[in-house]
């Protein structure tokens, strides 16, 4: 038995039908994505969505990885994970175009497993098939990525998660300074150019881990990349002064092209009556996946640093995470390591549970709440020497809950496998991303000292 995306739109000489059973199947824009959808200019490319077997090795589920992505099924859009069947309609919107495949499954006999994935050039003859086995990143996952859709899982809830109370912490950013690196009686320092004072301070959660580090998301200690009303025109009065001060600083520096420009964030740590004050340049930073992006306009450009991809302004991926040694602590929290996380992903067993303080119309929690639900499989970089994404997952989770870890049982130990970093666009499936928490042990592992590339991109 065999599934065959047929092309119903595109330019049929250049498209071709799909024919798979075995494997996963990804679609996209990226190098590694077998069906192939168009680039284009608006954003970085992007793997939308997977096809992937089913565990009982009886039909297939399309799993979606990208969450801004334009997907539908049948004219719906797409959540987290949906089965797929017979006579269905798979389409991919790109503002390049618009390609959309029909799904059909085969039962003739002609297909061999053992080749993998087939494909062939439209039009021609039936008897023509191109025998290439084709190397995809993923492989088959277990029938639980069927399942994930269909709500949280609280099977969890068995397990003493009150025994890591003391490790989740209260992170808020306050205030913001503007800041310029000036020489003063042959000494470099840092001189404030101007203050402001949050009117609505970040909400986040921090967590500290067994070997005395303070972990929680970058868009925590960083909020001039989460304001949500700027359009990336022009500056004006309902900006936020952390967006204002960071959009002045990055376009100082990218045109006179130094670094002397820059900005930093109050924050506060908190437990009860604990409290530890950092600023945000006391973190450490993933900065190798930023981007200086140039909005404005052509006449008037403004910069902008963002962390890849880019897809919007304000999305957030890897290197969301940051970290900050703690004043001499040691919590109960262990942070997955890159092994960690290989072996998570190889076992059937992928339910996890949140732990933060999310954030509702009644205001910040004051309990930490536990959050069940499930983990798709992981996705490496081509030598396998790294994780290439976040890892998608489904909980219920709400604002506030951004930094919080995301345990999960690997072996036998119950250890944090990622750093919550953003929900989907919609909310309506639950699905939201954390930033594997090896991001930190590697970081961490090298001396907090990795080189930073910076990459520019027009929007």
């Amino acid at each position: 038995m065999y599934y065959q995306l047929k092309p119903q739109t595109g330019r049929a000489r250049h498209d071709r039908s799909v024919l798979c059973a075995s494997r996963t199947l990804d679609i996209g824009q990226t190098p590694s994505c077998t069906l192939p959808l168009p680039d284009d200019a608006a954003h970085e490319p992007a793997l939308f969505a997977s096809i992937v077997p089913l565990e009982s090795g009886q039909g297939w589920c399309i799993v979606r990885r990208c969450d801004w992505a334009d997907i539908r099924l049948d004219g719906e859009q797409l959540g987290i994970t949906a089965p797929l069947k017979h006579g269905q309609t798979l389409a991919f919107g790109t503002p390049a175009g618009e390609r959309s495949f029909a799904f059909s499954v085969h039962h003739d006999g002609t297909y061999d497993e053992a080749q993998g994935i087939v494909t062939r050039s439209l039009p021609t003859h039936r008897s023509a098939w191109w025998a290439a086995a084709l190397a995809l990143v993923a492989t088959g996952v277990s029938l639980w990525v069927w399942l994930a859709g269909r709500g949280t899982d609280d099977s969890m809830a068995g397990y003493d998660f009150d025994q890591y109370a003391p490790s989740i912490y209260h992170i808020q950013a306050d205030s913001v300074y503007l800041m310029r690196d000036t020489v003063v009686g042959g000494r470099r320092q840092s001189l404030v150019v101007r203050a402001a004072e949050l009117d609505a301070p970040t909400a986040g959660t921090c967590f500290l881990t067994d070997d005395g580090l303070f972990v929680t998301a970058r868009h925590c200690v960083e909020p001039w990349i989460t304001d949500e009303e700027w359009d990336g025109v022009a500056l004006n009065a309902q900006l936020s002064p952390a967006v204002r001060m960071a959009v002045e600083a990055e376009t100082a520096n990218m045109l006179a092209g130094t670094d002397v420009m820059h900005v930093r964030a109050h924050c506060v740590v908190s437990r009860g009556m604990e409290r530890y004050e950092f600023y945000s340049t006391d973190f450490i930073i993933n900065r190798r996946r930023d981007q200086i992006v140039c909005l404005g306009t052509d006449r008037h450009p403004l910069y902008w640093r963002n962390i890849f991809p880019v897809a919007t302004r304000r999305d957030m991926e890897l290197g969301d995470m940051a970290y900050v040694a703690s004043p001499g602590l040691r919590g109960t929290i262990t942070l997955a390591r890159l092994d960690d996380l290989r072996a998570f992903d190889r076992q059937p067993d992928k339910r996890i549970a949140v732990l933060g303080y999310p954030v509702s119309d009644a205001g910040t929690a004051d309990y930490i709440s536990h959050v069940y639900g499930n983990s798709q499989h992981l996705t490496y970089t081509p030598d396998s020497s790294a994780l290439d994404a976040c890892i998608a997952m489904s909980a219920a989770i709400n604002k506030g809950n951004s930094g919080g870890p995301v345990m999960a049982r690997v072996g036998k130990r119950m250890m944090a496998v990622g750093i919550v970093s953003k929900g989907d666009a919609s909310a309506t499936q639950g699905t939201f991303w954390a930033v594997p928490a090896s991001e930190v042990s590697e970081l961490h592992a090298r001396g907090d000292s990795l080189p930073v590339e910076q990459v520019r991109f027009r929007r």
